[in-house]
């Protein structure tokens, strides 16, 4: 027993008890009785018996912590192990629960100490910034539409990254899927707006790549007048081809071009239809056409292979809560757009951390998680209450999106379905009820079992800061994980306006461009 708890549990206490045992056994054994010390009591008994409680400490024993893919974290109780970072990790709990500080930190710690590459989403302007940004004092970079003193400066249609119509295509679904509710319109609208958009994107691209930016597509898209004077034929009505025959001859000017916008063009024919198109497309792209955004999303300051060897990063996607709306569709772009380029063979770890998780939509979440662990990369998703990831995935959608997360820790909830989700999460276990019945005959004791609960409902409503239900490798407890104390923080540097009149000239010359460049191309009269 002694080897058992001693070598099992590696306690020295243990083990040194046992060796001396061993050996006070042993010195005994051979003065009193030499005579059949050797071979019968050393062969038959001592050495069977040595190992014997060497190989039952071995039983139930937990294999060893893999270095760079199991993660260490601190309870109360001691350390407990989360296996495979790379089966990745949802973390649902309440505001102030203290996701950060016992889990969500010691994560970023983890990632930090294995060299890990990556990118992390921070809600909350700088609240998990100022945690995560001294673990990585090297290779960080900001990117913050809001703040255009501190952001890198980056293009999501980069050329070099948008290497056919496939690539294209998803950058405006997912920039679409955010701006607008693309289920409730029709799907005329949704195959003409994405038509324009993509062929638009796709002829800057391959003919333009110059002003190939986000900020020149939006402002081609809303400042250009593309009525021209040309005569009426091929059938169209004579005002519809005036009002659209710039655009008309932009978008078939190239025939990969031609192709991808097929479906707007076609519709050109009704100049009515036509113009709800455009209203609807430009009225969308108005909400991320301001002056941050386009300072913002108009330089190449990042390569986007940010886990490549020699160009490793760890990219902070730092939102405001105030101005999300106009924010979100450009930062779910933003990291779509990161992560699409990190899923490449052989290259090293890297993560997606996402705090508040449910406030960005991204395109196919559950297909692109399922499929990252691939590219060894481990995702970290925090939601504060399911019904946040139900309204805006649905709920279907949601649970095709957490059934790919192999680690969960559910924290208090404060909506009672909430809890009732957390409690589904975990096995019943049997108890044994005892029913006592009495008659003429006597009275008489039934024992049997029933299945309940392993964690109720109410218990996930009444937990203390900290304390989580933890499942991992087929295994579901309940821990108190410590809240660590002195971590080191780093604020967002507070807001220099210095470049407030820069920015504003990079808008105008911007606008200025692109109705030079569709002059100068016979686009505009």
């Amino acid at each position: 027993m002694l080897v058992f708890t001693g070598i099992r549990k590696k306690n020295a206490v243990y083990t040194t008890i046992y060796l001396g045992v061993v050996t006070i056994i042993s010195a005994l054994l051979y003065k009193y009785f030499s005579f059949v010390f050797y071979p019968y009591l050393l062969f038959y008994i001592i050495i069977p018996s040595v190992l014997l409680g060497v190989l039952l400490s071995q039983v139930g024993k937990e294999k060893p912590v893999e270095i760079g893919k199991d993660i260490e974290l601190e309870t109360t109780k001691g350390e407990v192990v989360a296996r495979n970072v790379f089966a990745h990790t949802a973390i649902f709990a309440a505001s102030r629960h203290g996701k950060t500080a016992s889990l969500v930190y010691p994560y970023a710690k983890f990632f930090a100490d294995n060299d890990f590459a990556g990118v992390y989403y921070d809600y909350k302007n700088g609240e998990l910034y100022e945690v995560i940004r001294p673990l990585f004092p090297d290779n960080h970079v900001t990117f913050a539409i809001h703040r255009p003193d501190i952001t890198t400066r980056i293009n999501v249609i980069n050329p070099d990254i948008l290497k056919d119509e496939k690539d294209v295509n998803s950058i405006v679904h997912i920039l679409l899927d955010n701006l607008l509710d693309l289920n409730s319109q029709s799907d005329f609208f949704v195959k003409s707006a994405s038509s324009l958009l993509s062929g638009i994107i796709l002829k800057f691209s391959l003919d333009h790549p110059n002003l190939c930016y986000l900020p020149h597509v939006c402002a081609f898209i809303q400042a250009v007048d593309f009525s021209l004077k040309v005569e009426e034929g091929k059938g169209l009505k004579e005002d519809a081809y005036d009002t659209f025959a710039g655009l008309k001859k932009f978008l078939t000017s190239n025939d990969r071009v031609k192709m991808q916008a097929s479906s707007f063009i076609m519709g050109l024919a009704s100049e009515r239809q036509t113009a709800g198109v455009i209203s609807s497309l430009t009225n969308a792209l108005r909400e991320v056409s301001y002056p941050d955004a386009f300072w913002a999303l108009s330089g190449n300051d990042l390569d986007f292979n940010i886990n490549a060897d020699g160009n490793r990063k760890v990219v902070a996607i730092v939102n405001e809560p105030k101005n999300e709306a106009a924010l979100n569709p450009l930062l779910a772009t933003v990291i779509h757009s990161l992560t699409r380029e990190m899923m490449q063979r052989n290259r090293k770890s890297s993560f997606l951390m996402m705090d508040e998780g449910v406030t960005l939509k991204i395109k196919n979440l559950s297909r692109l998680v399922a499929t990252m662990a691939s590219f060894k990369m481990a995702v970290v998703y925090c939601v504060q209450d399911k019904k946040q990831g139900e309204s805006l995935y649905g709920d279907t959608k949601f649970k095709e999106i957490i059934a790919n997360f192999s680690t969960l820790f559910f924290g208090r909830a404060n909506e009672s379905d909430t809890a009732k989700y957390y409690e589904s999460y975990f096995e019943p276990k049997k108890i044994k009820t005892r029913s006592r019945s009495s008659g003429r005959g006597g009275t008489s004791t039934t024992v049997s079992e029933k299945e309940v609960p392993k964690y109720r409902a109410h218990e996930f409503t009444n937990l203390t800061t900290g304390k989580f239900a933890m499942i991992n490798n087929g295994k579901s407890n309940m821990y108190q994980f410590k809240l660590l104390p002195n971590i080191k923080t780093e604020p967002l540097p507070d807001y220099d306006d210095a470049l407030k009149f820069i920015v504003l000239q990079n808008y105008n010359k911007i606008l200025k461009q692109v109705n030079d460049f569709a002059l100068e191309l016979g686009l505009k009269e």
